[in-house]
């Protein structure tokens, strides 16, 4: 039988393992809307008896324990690593799209005014006027060619590293 003292040793160590599990407790319902918290849970232990006559000396804290599921943290790790990869290609598709231009102000617009000026030389093949033109749409269409191919060859060097 153990003395006043190791009764009063043994009920300190029982308040103090209830106020850590207390606190663990409150951590635990002021976090619950907190994305990415993970639960926890107090992982207590008897304190081993000093000799073989006595129950024991009280109540240990072994460990706070965060509850996650190994197998979500993995899949949460893919998933992340799919997230930024697919952030990256909309960025890119992004640059692409704006390269491009919206329809009616772009190449499609300048292949417009090309087979206007070819039509136009068309209806009158004698027409000095009409030649230069479909030459001068031909170069400007040439020209944005060119400008497209340098921004989408500017984005996929961009887009490798």
């Amino acid at each position: 039988m153990g003395s006043l003292f190791d009764s009063l040793s043994i009920a300190n160590t029982g308040l103090d393992a209830a106020m850590t599990g207390l606190n663990v407790t409150g951590n635990n319902i002021a976090n619950i809307n907190t994305p990415g918290y993970a639960r926890r849970t107090v992982v207590f232990g008897e304190l081993p008896p000093t000799d073989g006559t006595s129950a024991g000396r009280g109540v240990d804290l072994i460990d706070i324990e965060a509850n996650r599921s190994e197998l979500i943290e993995g899949r949460l790790g893919h998933e992340q690593a799919g997230l930024a990869r697919d952030g990256a290609v909309l960025d890119g598709l992004k640059e692409i799209e704006s390269a491009i231009g919206p329809p009616g102000s772009s190449i499609d617009a300048d292949l417009n005014a090309l087979f206007s000026a070819f039509s136009q030389l068309a209806s009158d093949p004698t027409s000095a006027s009409a030649r230069d033109s479909v030459v001068r749409q031909g170069q400007i269409l040439a020209q944005g060619f060119d400008g497209l191919s340098r921004r989408l060859t500017s984005q996929q060097r961009s887009t490798d590293t």
